[in-house]
């Protein structure tokens, strides 16, 4: 294209010089070279344009197919990453499902968990209060044996302590001899 500027524009000079001599005579006359002004205005527009399609219109045919194509080129790259980011849109959104799921079975599950673990501990609880009541009831049932042995005991010693003292009051002074020999015709025999 670079080619073409030196030549086009003498030929544009050109073209703008001869209306502006043929406005020069117009004053004089309304006519060059026996033609009305206007009609050389009119050729000296389709000459520049048909100069101008000439020199011109190949470049710039080729430059605007090149620009066609690279746009064509364009908007399919365009529309294969729109298609690509839809797709990926609808594994992202796939995947936000999938994860909602899991989180909600998550939750399920903790729930659920949540109401064994509750249940297994009320159970042990009501086992350890079941073997407390055993332990303690066992616990009064020792020391209602034992008190009522110490109370025996007690009772025991209160009835002989009661008896030494009624037979120390009933035995008299020959008692007291009497039974002092037999103990030792007791202890002699039995030596």
């Amino acid at each position: 294209m670079k080619r073409f500027i030196g030549p086009l524009t003498t030929l544009v000079l050109l073209a703008f010089a001869l209306p502006a001599f043929a406005a020069e005579e117009e004053e004089v006359a309304h006519k060059f070279l026996g033609l009305p002004v206007e009609l050389w205005k009119l050729a000296n527009l389709l000459l520049i344009l048909a100069f101008l399609v000439y020199f011109l219109g190949r470049p710039l045919k080729t430059h605007f197919r090149k620009r066609r194509e690279d746009l064509d080129e364009a908007l399919a790259r365009a529309a294969a990453e729109r298609d690509r980011a839809v797709s990926l849109a609808s594994e992202m959104t796939a995947k936000v499902a999938s994860l909602e799921k899991e989180v909600a079975e998550i939750r399920r599950r903790g729930a659920e968990e949540g109401e064994r673990e509750k249940k297994a501990q009320l159970e042990a609880a009501v086992r350890e209060a079941e073997s407390l009541r055993r332990n303690a009831a066992d616990e009064i049932e020792r020391r209602l044996a034992s008190a009522k042995h110490e109370l025996a005991a007690a009772a025991a010693d209160l009835a002989a302590g009661r008896a030494r003292e009624a037979l120390a009051a009933a035995i008299t002074d020959e008692d007291r001899r009497r039974l002092l020999d037999e103990s030792v015709q007791n202890v002699s025999r039995a030596s």
